[in-house]
This record gives structure tokens, C-alpha cells and sequence, in this order.
């Protein structure tokens, strides 16, 4: 197995349209839509898949990123199954990379990324600033560039350093004219990227404040693999989420630096998960000897089908252990007006199932397996089964009967 890891975008990697292939064909998008949007207090999937000129908000943008994110590694590990090495994220993408690894829930995380968004909506609203894209200028000479266009009043600096041919810097308006009266004298490519704010840079220090504070009632626990930050190059610990992922608002994101910890430790792919393929892109123009793939260029070669020959024991086995987790799993909703038509009946059908099987478990196949999952699901809906719970039953299904269900 290649020594793997995975990699999620930031903000500007969004478009209209996307998460849409995996909602049409996945119960558990469609429930991870429907978690967010109650979260959010918003339609998030109309958003995603029609919004336009919303999904250029960056309070808006940041959380649809996050979900299309999430789910894209859900779906992986589902059908792919190939467990990274370490995860990264460039910007938002670290929040994405620590829910992934399991450090929060993913409802605490869409809760701080809906923080995120809107402390640096607030600064973007202000509108004394913006961000600047440089093609082809050594850093050093970016960095003489940024020197000689701050003042006291006003200060530009990198903020970006996203590959071995662009950088992008942040700064008050009237810097930022400097740098391209510098860069147009030396004949030197740029553009303006569409926000108003000098996204990870000092000049963020109060939304980065507000953001640390905001993050006090998150309860957050070590990731379970490995995650880089782009801003330190350090490897997240549980003490340290919360001040790392606030003060990355005014830290610069080291990608070219990133990826070349994943070569030193001899990684041989890195996935892109996320909409997009940005970071694919920066990352071909940063070093040879890595394979480069996205989910949205790449995805036949993506994924990779299990091999495993299941028999029909393990059929048998499947519908026998989803009843008693149908059993188990506590009711949390207090509305039982529905319990029998999304509870009873649903079980009563796997249980005839089984029945049936037990007088000739040889004919158990895929197809029963199959719809003994979705009522699960079904059960799970009726009870209010917290998504974190609903993972980690599927998880243990998987783990006891070695089928795994992408459904």
C-alpha cells in the first residue's frame, strides 16, 4: 500500500453544484445535509448545490466547504478504505483534517467553522484590506516587496506561501496598491483574490481573538491519525487545537513547506478531498516523486472496490448484529407519535429476514444486507441517534462481520 496522505482545500475551492453526486446516491449525506442545515439555520444543501453569488460569502462559503469536505473523506473511507498516514489542511481545511481524525465531533466542528466564518466575515465586512496573488518572484524578493510598500498607516505580508511559483500576500488596500505598482515595474504577474480582508495576516489579530475565545466550550480530544498544521508544521496535540487553529487567522499557511514534511517522510500519494482541485495543482508545482489526485479529477483511480470474498455467514451475521444494535440503541426522541411505522415495523422486517435465513442461511445475499442497513438507518432517524453514534455502530458492524456499506 503507497504510504498515503490526505490533504483538504480552504476557502476559494467552492462552486456551485458540489456535494451533489454524494447526497443523490447516500442516506448518510443526505442526514449529514440535514444535521448541518439545523445547525447552520440554513438550507446549506440548496447553498451548495445552487447558491451562487452565496457561496462567494465567507461565512457562508467556509461551512459548505467543511460538509463537502467531511463527506468526501466519509465516502473514501467507506469505499476506498485505505487508512492515510496524515491528514493536513490548508487554512479551513485543518478544521476539516480534525474532525476527520475524529479530535471534535463533527457537530462541534461545523459549530466552529460557523465561528470561523463569521469572525472573519467581520473583518472582511470592515473592508479596509484584501489578499494578492504574486506568479513567479522568488520569496525573498516578495518579502524586500512587502517591506518597501508598509508604513506605519498601512502594512502588506505573506500570507500564502502556496507553491514554488506563487505567494500570495495580505494588507491594508493602500499597501496592497503599492505591492502592484512594485510588481508592474518589475514586470512581475499578480491578482487580486475576490475577498476584502487581509485573510492570515497581523492584521487579523482581533478576529483571531474573538475566535479563540468563542472556542472556550469546545470540548476537543487527540486526532486518532496524525494532522500537520500548514501554519506551525507541527502535528496537532489536544492541548493545543484550540490555540493553533486561532491563531492560524494571523499565522501564514507554509504549503510548500507542508508538503515537503509529507516527502520527507516519505509519503508516495496525497488525495485531495474537498471541491476542487487546488491543492493537486499547488502541490505538482512543489515537488516530484508524489502521485497527485483529487476527488474531483480523479476519482475512478481513487477508488478501489473491495476485493474480500464475503460468504453468506457473514450475510447472516450482518442482519443478526444489526437487530441487536437496533435493540440497544437508545430512544432520544420524545415524540413517539411515529415509533411503530420508523421503529417496529422496520425491525419486524429484519426479523422475518433472519427467520427466513436461519431455515436456509446459504441465501442470505448482498440485497438483504443491504436493506437491513437502511433500516437501521431508519431506526436511527426515529431515535435521534447522534451521527457520532450512528459511525461508530456501522463502524462496529464492519469490524465484526467485515462488510463494509457505503449506504
Amino acid at each position: 500500500m503507497d504510504n498515503l496522505a490526505i490533504v483538504f482545500p480552504g476557502q476559494g475551492s467552492q462552486y456551485s453544484g458540489m456535494g451533489k453526486e454524494l447526497y443523490d446516491k447516500y442516506e448518510y449525506a443526505k442526514m449529514i445535509f440535514d444535521i448541518s442545515s439545523e445547525i447552520l439555520n440554513c438550507d446549506i444543501k440548496r447553498i451548495c448545490f445552487s447558491g451562487g453569488d452565496e457561496l462567494l460569502r465567507t461565512e457562508v462559503a467556509q461551512p459548505a466547504i467543511f460538509i463537502v469536505s467531511y463527506l468526501q473523506y466519509r465516502w473514501y473511507m467507506d469505499v476506498a478504505g485505505a487508512a492515510p498516514l496524515y491528514l493536513c489542511g490548508h487554512s479551513l481545511g485543518e478544521i476539516t483534517a480534525l474532525a476527520c481524525a475524529e479530535a471534535m465531533s463533527f457537530e462541534d466542528a461545523l459549530a466552529t467553522v460557523q465561528i470561523r466564518g463569521r469572525v472573519m466575515q467581520k473583518a472582511e465586512d470592515f473592508g479596509n484590506g484584501g489578499m494578492l496573488a504574486i506568479f513567479g518572484l522568488p520569496k525573498e524578493n516578495i518579502r524586500e516587496i512587502c517591506a518597501k510598500a508598509s508604513s506605519w498607516e498601512s502594512r502588506v505580508e505573506i500570507a500564502n506561501y502556496n507553491s514554488c511559483e506563487q505567494t500570495v500576500v495580505s494588507g491594508n488596500t493602500e499597501a496592497l496598491n503599492a505591492v502592484e505598482e512594485l510588481l508592474d515595474g518589475l514586470g512581475c504577474k499578480c491578482y487580486r483574490l475576490p475577498v476584502r480582508s487581509a485573510f492570515h495576516s497581523s492584521l487579523m489579530e482581533s478576529a483571531s481573538l474573538e475566535f479563540h475565545e468563542q472556542l472556550a466550550p469546545f470540548n476537543f480530544k487527540a486526532p486518532n491519525i496524525p494532522v500537520l498544521s500548514s501554519a506551525s508544521l507541527e502535528l496537532y496535540t489536544k492541548g493545543g487545537i484550540r490555540p493553533t487553529i486561532a491563531s492560524q487567522i494571523v499565522c501564514p499557511v507554509k504549503w510548500v513547506s507542508a508538503i515537503e514534511y509529507f516527502r520527507a517522510k516519505n509519503i508516495r500519494k496525497i488525495i485531495e478531498l474537498g471541491p476542487g482541485s487546488v491543492l493537486k495543482r499547488l502541490n505538482r508545482k512543489i515537488c516530484d516523486g508524489i502521485a497527485f489526485l483529487s476527488y474531483d479529477e480523479d476519482l475512478p483511480e481513487i477508488e478501489k472496490p473491495s476485493k474480500v470474498d464475503v460468504d453468506a455467514a457473514q450475510y447472516f451475521q450482518y442482519l443478526t448484529r444489526s437487530m441487536a444494535i437496533a435493540v440497544s440503541t437508545p430512544n432520544l426522541n420524545s415524540d413517539t407519535s411515529t415509533y411503530n411505522e420508523n421503529v417496529v415495523l422496520p425491525y419486524r422486517k429484519i426479523k422475518d429476514i433472519v427467520v427466513e435465513m436461519e431455515k436456509s442461511p446459504d441465501k442470505a445475499t448482498m440485497d438483504s444486507v443491504i436493506l437491513a442497513s437502511k433500516m437501521l438507518d431508519m431506526m436511527f432517524e426515529e431515535k435521534k441517534t447522534p451521527l457520532k453514534e450512528r459511525q461508530d455502530r456501522h463502524a462496529q458492524l464492519y469490524a465484526e462481520t467485515g462488510i463494509r456499506l457505503c449506504c
